[in-house]
């Protein structure tokens, strides 16, 4: 594999987790502000508190959960995860291209 495919998938996978990370905070932001009753159950409460493991992965199963789009109604968070799971793959996908890219291309002068 050239150096510049490697380079564009590398710059695509550090351009997908920069979206990730962004959408992420996008989602506990909106979360925060205007739906009280998730983010306390993501989050925890005064009366039952959650450590940051777990409400990184409540945030994940939040995002994850297709009936986030019926509890919820608003039409930003939702397109905020559904960008979430796009970014993921997009990840994963440049990762995939950047592992076994190599094996299925030959380099000129092979």
């Amino acid at each position: 594999m050239s150096d510049a495919v490697l380079a564009f998938f590398f710059l695509g996978m550090l351009g997908s987790i920069a979206a990730w990370i962004a959408i992420y905070k996008l989602i506990v932001r909106r979360l925060r502000a205007g739906h009280h009753g998730l983010h306390g159950g993501i989050f925890g409460t005064s009366t039952r508190r959650r450590n940051g493991m777990d409400r990184f992965f409540g945030v994940i199963a939040f995002v994850l959960r297709n009936g986030h789009r019926d509890t919820v109604g608003d039409p930003w968070l939702v397109a905020a995860c559904i960008g979430l799971k796009l970014a993921t793959a997009l990840c994963v996908l440049c990762g995939l291209a950047m592992m076994f890219g190599p094996f299925f291309v030959r380099l000129p002068g092979e």
